[in-house]
């Protein structure tokens, strides 16, 4: 089975066992925007780039920095001549928390367990560059301020 059909399988297994929290309750249950993110991603991306959750405007199109913060990503990536079709980009939770708040640890827990770690291991990029406090917290289990780990490269599971 190839690489994006193995995340579809899981997003509509994650999708009908119900098994997040921000998954809505539904009599019909429909994979949420953020779980069928994989096929506008390079599953042979060398560089993995992974946020907090989506917007509401990420939410609505299912694709990861498509709002204000997607300009400001696409900005940075013009600087250094990098397409964001060359990367992997995802989410730490793949579902929009109620009134934006910040994800819960156990919602962050599920979808890491569920699905970060399997989309990491299938697109095996050799850096991953965390975008946000509650990536660096997830991922790397860091509490610091992020201006304390601005500009540092650490290390995680034999990834950069």
């Amino acid at each position: 089975m190839s690489r994006p059909a193995l995340l579809l399988t899981s997003a509509l297994l994650i999708t009908l066992l119900g098994a997040c929290s921000l998954l809505p309750a539904e009599e019909e249950p429909e994979a949420p925007a953020g779980l069928l993110e994989v096929d506008r991603n390079r599953f042979d991306a060398r560089l993995m780039l992974t946020g907090e959750a989506p917007g509401a405007r990420e939410d609505e199109l299912g694709r990861p920095f498509c709002g204000r913060s997607g300009d400001f990503l696409d900005a940075l990536f013009h600087q250094i001549d990098y397409q964001r079709a060359d990367g992997y980009i995802t989410s730490t939770v793949k579902c929009r928390p109620p009134d934006n708040r910040n994800p819960l640890p156990e919602e962050l827990d599920t979808c890491q367990d569920l699905w970060l770690n399997q989309q990491t291991e299938l697109v095996d990029p050799d850096i991953v560059l965390l975008l946000g406090r509650i990536a660096v917290g997830q991922v790397l289990g860091e509490e610091s301020p992020l201006r304390d780990l601005h500009g540092q490269v650490r290390e995680a599971g034999g990834r950069r």
